[in-house]
């Protein structure tokens, strides 16, 4: 293999002379996930604009921890066992992007099914805590966390590379930020420990008015109570401060699918979207 530095730099420039031009630049629009991604060729000055998606960005803490202290191959067991759940899913659930980028991981939802994508988000965070949590702390002393952000709006899309390799997506714009801001917080104050460790959910003040306009307030507000002898129906969402994004609100759920109604809620909210 040879690399010329001076001669690769130059054509690099030229290249991004072109494809950062705003005099060239196109967005275009596009409704449908699938044709926005078929779209988004790398080698053009040509980004594809999805007017509006729901964006479900999961972040791992303690997978630096997980990478330095294991062995090769239970550090990639352990990745297998965080990272399929949230594949398999989100993929069930109607995700029609999924990807796995390091400690975190990325799903997005047509518009109309954002409920979809939170019911998507509680079951994953339910397979966690029922399943997984005790199995890799007993087996492997792994005290794992995740946090997820959801937020509903438009994003940018376009593919890095060029034509022949360029299978990796770059999303951009405000739906993807205040997604990840949701997650980085939640890690933020469990590391502060001013919540309890455990699985957080973190959804928009937009999400949470689409929730209360539904006729699914029952299943998705309130808990259903039968936690202990003397347990009450509380209600799931609390109010949080996003102080990195102009002092915005959010909503964090604490809770995941009750082991005695899990089914039962799931179908009548799966009911309740036909």
């Amino acid at each position: 293999m040879t690399y010329n530095i001076e001669s690769n730099f130059n054509d690099i420039k030229k290249t991004l002379e072109k494809l950062t031009s705003f005099k060239d630049q196109d967005i275009i629009k596009k409704e449908s996930i699938s044709e926005a991604l078929e779209s988004a060729y790398s080698e053009v000055n040509k980004w594809i604009e999805l007017e509006d998606v729901v964006v479900v960005f999961s972040d791992l803490k303690n997978s630096t921890g997980i990478s330095i202290d294991k062995q090769k191959r239970t550090m990639t067991k352990i990745l297998e066992y965080l990272n399929y759940p949230f594949i398999d899913i989100h993929g069930k659930f109607g995700a029609e992007f999924i990807d796995i980028n390091g400690d975190g991981g990325i799903a997005i939802y047509h518009k109309d099914n954002a409920i979809k994508a939170l019911v998507a988000s509680i079951t994953i965070k339910t397979y966690y805590e029922k399943y997984l949590y005790k199995q890799l702390q007993k087996d492997y002393n792994i005290d794992f966390i995740t946090t997820t952000g959801i937020a509903q709006g438009s994003l940018l899309v376009k593919k890095i590379g060029n034509r022949s390799d360029g299978k990796f997506h770059v999303w951009a714009g405000d739906t993807i930020n205040k997604s990840a801001l949701i997650s980085k917080e939640l890690k933020d104050k469990i590391n502060k420990n001013t919540i309890d460790k455990g699985l957080y959910i973190g959804i928009t003040k937009e999400i949470y008015k689409l929730l209360d306009n539904t006729n699914l307030k029952e299943y998705l507000f309130m808990s259903c109570g039968c936690d202990g002898k003397d347990s009450k129906p509380e209600k799931l969402w609390k109010e949080e401060n996003l102080p990195k994004y102009e002092g915005k609100k959010y909503y964090r759920l604490g809770s995941r699918w009750c082991d005695e109604h899990d089914q039962e809620y799931l179908n009548s909210i799966l009911d309740g979207l036909k």
